[in-house]
C-alpha cells in the first residue's frame, strides 16, 4: 500500500544517512557499496510510490492528496527524492573515483535527509488523514444504506400483514357475534344473555338502582325456530 512504501521510503533515507555519516568518520572502503544498494532500493521504492499516485490521481479524493503531495507544493517529494538519490549517487561515485569524500556534499545529505524525512513524515499524516476521511464517509453510506434497507422492509412488512390483520380482526369480531347471537332468530343467546344481565346487575348496583326482568313466553315459537 502507498502508507507502508511511504514509510519503507523513510526508513530507507534514514539507512544511507546512517551509513554515509560512518562512511564520512570511518573511511571503511566497504560502505560505499551499501550506500549504492541501499540508494537503488531507495530509488526502487520512489518509483513505485510516483507511480502509483500518477495511476491514483484523479480517480479518489486519496488518489489527489497523495498526488499533491509528490508532485505539487509545499512538498513536490518527487523532485526532493530524486534529487536526494542524486546527490549521494554523486558521493559514491566520488569515492569509487578514488576522490576523498566531499564535506559539503556530505553536510548536503545529511541536512537534506532531515528535511525530507520530515516532509515524508508530514505526507503520512496527511495521507492517513484523507484516508480515514474516506473511510469515515463509507461508514455513513452503509449506515444510510443500511437504514433505508431497513425502512423498506418495514413499509413491505406493513403493505403486506396490514391487510391480513385487518381480515384476521373482521373474523374474530364475526366469531364473536356469532358466539353471541342465535343463527335462525339473529337475537342474543344465553351466552349474550348471562354476559348483559351481569352487566347490568353491576350498574343497578353502582348507581343503586332497582334491576327488573320481563320474561316472555311466545306461543309457537316452535314453528320459528325449526
Amino acid at each position: 500500500t502507498i502508507v507502508s512504501k511511504s514509510s519503507a521510503e523513510s526508513n530507507q533515507v534514514h539507512r544511507i544517512v546512517n551509513l554515509v555519516t560512518e562512511h564520512h568518520y570511518t573511511n571503511n572502503s566497504n560502505i560505499p557499496l551499501e550506500i549504492e544498494e541501499e540508494n537503488a532500493a531507495l530509488a526502487t521504492i520512489h518509483k513505485s510510490l510516483v507511480e502509483k499516485a500518477q495511476e491514483k490521481k484523479g480517480r479518489s479524493a486519496s488518489g489527489d492528496v497523495i498526488s499533491r503531495i509528490y508532485f505539487e507544493q509545499p512538498y513536490k517529494l518527487d523532485t526532493k527524492v530524486s534529487f536526494f538519490i542524486m546527490k549521494v549517487e554523486d558521493y559514491v561515485d566520488a569515492i569509487k573515483a578514488g576522490e576523498k569524500a566531499d564535506p559539503d556534499l556530505y553536510n548536503y545529505i545529511s541536512r537534506q535527509s532531515r528535511a525530507l524525512t520530515q516532509a515524508l513524515s508530514s505526507s503520512l499524516i496527511i495521507y492517513e488523514n484523507a484516508f480515514l476521511t474516506k473511510v469515515e464517509r463509507l461508514r455513513m453510506v452503509q449506515l444510510a444504506a443500511i437504514l433505508i434497507i431497513g425502512v423498506t422492509l418495514m413499509l413491505e412488512a406493513f403493505a403486506i400483514f396490514m391487510p391480513l390483520v385487518g381480515r384476521v380482526s373482521k373474523y374474530a369480531e364475526r366469531l364473536h357475534e356469532i358466539s353471541m347471537t342465535d343463527m335462525l332468530t339473529g337475537i342474543g343467546n344465553r351466552r349474550y344473555f348471562v354476559r348483559r344481565a351481569r352487566q347490568e346487575i353491576k350498574r343497578a348496583a353502582r348507581l343503586e338502582k332497582g334491576l327488573c326482568i320481563c320474561m316472555v313466553d311466545i306461543d309457537f315459537f316452535k314453528i320459528v325456530n325449526d
